[in-house]
């Protein structure tokens, strides 16, 4: 046996042959897969290296988008652009389906020196159990700050009908 130094980790080992190089697999996958990952990609490569206008990192961009990248990340475009971040957050799919134009705040209360959110508290007591962490509590009327029972709602309902101006 021979004492060798590892070419990745660096450090000692016992050689059982005379051509080893590496004192383990991961090492010896670990410095092949950097030395030609990097070639290989080096080889692919068309675009440029940009520098991101919010953060001064360095970031590589494809060819096709050389013209219009100047952010690293979505994030480093929404810290530099705050109105557009708020803009697409107030018209995405899901606030437009749901009628609301700011995020979802379910009114929280304290039992027992613990915040739970007023919709599942009220529906395990209703149940008679605590609910799951996957079970979910849906609102009647789509309303999220709507926590209602059924009855209630139908006493709505029905007081709206026989209104006699409707």
């Amino acid at each position: 046996m021979r004492v060798k130094q590892c070419l990745f980790c660096h450090k000692d080992f016992n050689a059982a042959k005379k051509s080893t190089k590496y004192c383990c697999r991961i090492c010896q996958s670990t410095h092949l897969a950097s030395i030609h990952a990097k070639a290989n990609g080096l080889k692919r490569r068309s675009g440029e290296t940009l520098i991101c206008e919010h953060c001064q990192s360095e970031y590589y961009v494809p060819k096709y988008r050389r013209e219009t990248a100047k952010y690293c990340s979505r994030s480093c475009l929404g810290l530099a652009h705050p109105e557009r971040a708020e803009k697409a957050r107030n018209n995405s799919p899901l606030m437009r389906r749901a009628g609301l134009s700011e995020p979802r705040r379910y009114k929280t209360i304290r039992i027992n020196g613990k915040q739970v959110r007023e919709h599942r508290y009220l529906m395990e007591q209703h149940l008679g159990r605590k609910l799951d962490r996957n079970e979910q509590v849906h609102h009647i009327n789509g309303d999220w700050r709507d926590n209602r029972t059924n009855s209630e709602h139908q006493k709505l309902e029905l007081s709206l009908y026989s209104d006699p101006s409707f």
